[in-house]
Parts: C-alpha cells; sequence; structure tokens
C-alpha cells in the first residue's frame, strides 16, 4: 500500500511523497505516476527475491530513496557532472542512499529500465557482503533492468 504526501518545495513544481515497504518515491510528477512506479518497484523486487530468496527475517534493509525528476536540467543539478546519457544514478555512500531517475527521457517503457537498473544495484548491494568489480555491478543491473512486471 502506499501513502502519498505533498512535500512543502518551491511553488514552481509540486512534488509527492509515495512510500511502499521497500522505496520512498518523491519526485515533481503526477500523483498516477508516482502510484504506479511504486507498484512496479514492489513487483520487481518480489521477481529478484524469486530468483535470490528472502534474507533472514531479522534483517531489514533500508528503504531506498529514489528521486523522480521532470527534466534533465534537475538531474544534472541533483547529479553534476554525470554523463550526458545518462538517465538515473544509484549513489551509496556511508552517508546514505539514494536513487535519482529522469521521469522524461525517452517515455515511461525507459523510466521502467532505469528505475529497475538502479532498484537492481540497491538488491544486490543490500544482499552481499562482498567487492565486486564494476563490470559485474553494472551487467547485474543491465541483466535485471528490462524485466517486465506489468
Amino acid at each position: 500500500m502506499l501513502c502519498l504526501a505533498l512535500l512543502h518545495l518551491p511553488a514552481e513544481a509540486a512534488w509527492l511523497r509515495a512510500e511502499t515497504e521497500n522505496v520512498i518515491l518523491m519526485g515533481n510528477v503526477d500523483e498516477p505516476v508516482l502510484r504506479a512506479f511504486g507498484r512496479k518497484i514492489e513487483r520487481f523486487h518480489a521477481l529478484l527475491e524469486g530468483y535470490f530468496g528472502k534474507p533472514p527475517s531479522t534483517v531489514k534493509a533500508p528503504k531506498l530513496p529514489v528521486y523522480l525528476v521532470r527534466n534533465e536540467t534537475e538531474f544534472r543539478k541533483a547529479m553534476p557532472g554525470v554523463r550526458r546519457n545518462v538517465a538515473g544514478k544509484y549513489v551509496a555512500r556511508a552517508d546514505g542512499i539514494v536513487a535519482i531517475a529522469w521521469v522524461g527521457r525517452q517515455g515511461r517503457g525507459h523510466l521502467n529500465y532505469v528505475l529497475f537498473h538502479e532498484y537492481a544495484h540497491h538488491f544486490m548491494f543490500q544482499r552481499s557482503n562482498g567487492a565486486y568489480p564494476a563490470w559485474f555491478i553494472e551487467g547485474f543491473a543491465e541483466y535485471f533492468s528490462p524485466s517486465s512486471v506489468g
């Protein structure tokens, strides 16, 4: 079930917030778009758990904050220095985790791909203690990102 609340941010855009079991979605997007992506992320999470199993019940991964922005300007403000062909980014550091995706880039089908790619990073890092080479980390996310969850 999604909880939705209006954030008090600049008047230029109404930011909405939706929270699911595994993510906190925030974006200056329409409410139906935010809700739809919340449901899709949860189905994608279930798909990944179908492959890898559930973690022990005593372990609960933190919810992933995901920001959805409408345009390249907002994306570049949030992620300066990211290459031009990038439409999403997952960042995990000691001070926290976050993902951001550019909604307007090549339609909603592309956003599914981007969100699933970034969430796959989160899922992998929450389930492993090992260090992996970059090619494996990106390959894992690329393998699962074209998934269809309805």
